[in-house]
């Protein structure tokens, strides 16, 4: 997981340009990220 975070770190910096993709990739992340706290509190609650 560090790994490819510290790849998309790496990506990002070699790219000067707006770059769609990785803008989608991250966020997706954090739609995945808020989903699982979603549940989290869903299944708590």
């Amino acid at each position: 997981m560090s790994a490819r975070s510290a790849t998309w770190r790496r990506a990002d910096s070699r790219a000067t340009r707006f770059d769609p993709i990785s803008l989608i990739a991250y966020a997706a992340g954090g739609l995945v990220i808020l989903g699982t706290c979603a549940l989290t509190l869903g299944v708590m609650s």
